[in-house]
């Protein structure tokens, strides 16, 4: 008996078609040659083996048309498959890397690591996601490369090779590296400066989200002790001045910016004043969603404020004690401060004087010669100690 097989189509009296398998033989039958022919139906199987070509170019074709790349290797490491993502990542055609070994293309202080993560998957079985690796494309260039394996297996669940996937992340890494540079250089500013960055919600008593880690500089507190009492702030203002950030926080949300000044108590018990500068920032609908700030140390500035204010009260008393006549006026002529004993000679209020022109109580021909004593004072810088007009009071 001889088989000879091969395989047929036919259609059935109801219109449907049939895949048959045909095995034709010899045989000796009442000693005569004979043939002898067997029909298996293979439209089942022709069916199954159809529907598996075309889910195979379909995953195929899913491959070729993935951005990332998908590779399959076989236990030395020898690429068996590779998607057109590998290709391109690699900058080799598909030919040129099937059967190419992982030693070819991935940088020596690498390549030990990798094989020792194979031989891991192997021997447990299980996957290991975006290990990083430094390759070497075509051309020479290096990239860096994420990278998954997974162990390959056949129908009796041996593994038998490898597969996963590949990601060039070089332009990633080097944007993570700018990033972070970027926020090492904003943290030593934060951390240098002498004003303090603060984020803050934009209800209740505004607690802190974020504060500089400088603030510890400005008050003796950690930035950790506003975020986690939503009430520290508050609390640490002035109680003299509570009604000022109860009053001036709202005006933020009518401008979308506002500064002001109040004081707040440090680590040690005593009190700074900071300048809170605000900026409220708002969603796409224009709801307020967060309040961004900047807090400067102004103590230095208030101290000089006040010492100022008290020397200028204290010549202020002095002028208005005097029994001589102080006067000051702008470069126009027009006065700006007078003293009591002005005011009793000219015989007009402080209120009165306050803006008026020398001219309305100069006789006429004393006019031209007062101008020109105060040109001499402005042009030389001097006093001039010798110098008098004729006025004219309030009553004539």
């Amino acid at each position: 008996f001889v088989p000879s097989d091969y395989e047929i189509s036919i259609v059935r009296k109801d219109g449907d078609i049939r895949h048959l398998a045909v095995s034709r033989g010899e045989v000796q039958w009442n000693g005569k040659r004979q043939f002898q022919v067997l029909y298996h139906d293979i439209t089942e199987r022709r069916a199954a083996e159809e529907a598996l070509r075309q889910s195979e170019e379909k995953y195929r074709t899913i491959l070729d048309e993935m951005d990332e790349g998908y590779y399959e290797q076989d236990l030395a490491g020898n690429f068996t498959f590779v998607n057109d993502a590998i290709c391109r990542l690699f900058g080799y055609a598909r030919d040129e890397l099937i059967g190419m070994n992982y030693r070819a293309y991935v940088v020596d202080k690498d390549a030990e690591d990798l094989r020792k993560e194979w031989n891991r998957v192997y021997r447990t079985g299980e996957p290991f996601r975006w290990h990083p690796l430094e390759i070497v494309k075509s051309d020479g260039r290096h990239v860096l490369v994420e990278n998954s394996l997974l162990p390959l297996r056949n129908d009796k669940g041996e593994i038998i090779g490898f597969r996963g996937i590949s990601r060039d992340i070089t332009e990633r890494k080097r944007a993570e590296e700018a990033l972070r540079a970027a926020s090492e250089r904003l943290e030593y500013l934060l951390s240098s400066s002498s004003a303090m960055i603060y984020s803050a919600e934009v209800h209740g008593n505004y607690a802190a989200t974020f504060i500089g880690a400088n603030v510890i500089v400005l008050t003796g507190y950690e930035s950790r002790e506003f975020v986690e009492n939503p009430d520290f702030w508050y609390d640490h203002v002035h109680p003299d001045d509570r009604q000022i950030v109860a009053t001036e926080v709202p005006k933020l949300f009518e401008k979308d910016f506002h500064a002001y000044e109040y004081r707040f108590r440090c680590k040690g018990g005593e009190y700074i004043w900071v300048r809170d500068e605000m900026k409220l920032v708002r969603d796409e609908k224009g709801n307020p969603v967060e309040i961004i700030g900047v807090w400067s140390n102004i103590t230095e500035r208030k101290q000089t404020e006040e010492s100022l204010r008290e020397s200028e009260e204290k010549y202020r008393t002095i002028l208005s004690k005097m029994e001589d006549s102080y006067f000051e006026v702008d470069l126009a002529g027009n006065l700006t401060f007078v003293n009591e004993a002005t005011c009793r000679s000219l015989g007009y209020s402080r209120e009165e004087l306050a803006g008026m022109s020398f001219e309305s109580f100069t006789v006429e021909e004393d006019i031209r010669r007062v101008y020109q004593a105060f040109n001499r004072v402005y042009t030389t810088g001097k006093p001039d100690k010798g110098f008098s007009w004729v006025i004219v009071r309030k009553d004539g």
